[in-house]
């Protein structure tokens, strides 16, 4: 996975439930441009810092968030690998469990509505 797809993927998890449109709208990016994007055009580095300052924004909302990031910047280097295995499987299992916790209160909401 390159830069560009890591950070569409981080936006759409800080932004799950924007539409294509209105992520153009929100960035000032063309719409159509916005599609290719997330379907691999070539990211410009203009568009990359835009989608990097709503991430950043974004996370720095939280405090213990970035404590968190400067932690593990800082600790990445002295782990093995079967370490950075473990760890990378109890954020995937946290982050799947988080999309279905997600998807299920969606689901119910648009049951009882």
């Amino acid at each position: 996975m390159n830069l560009q797809q890591k950070t569409l993927m981080r936006y759409r998890y800080y932004f799950p439930h924007e539409t294509l449109r209105e992520i153009a709208f929100k960035t000032n990016i063309n719409f159509t441009r916005v599609f290719r994007l997330y379907n691999g055009l070539a990211m410009r580095l203009e568009e990359f810092e835009i989608f990097s300052k709503f991430i950043e924004e974004k996370e720095s909302s939280n405090p213990k968030s970035l404590k968190v990031k400067k932690v593990f910047e800082e600790l990445i280097p002295s782990l093995t690998d079967q370490e950075l295995d473990e760890w990378i499987e109890i954020f995937h299992r946290r982050l799947y469990r988080q999309k279905l916790i997600s998807q299920f209160s969606s689901e119910a909401t648009s049951i009882l509505a």
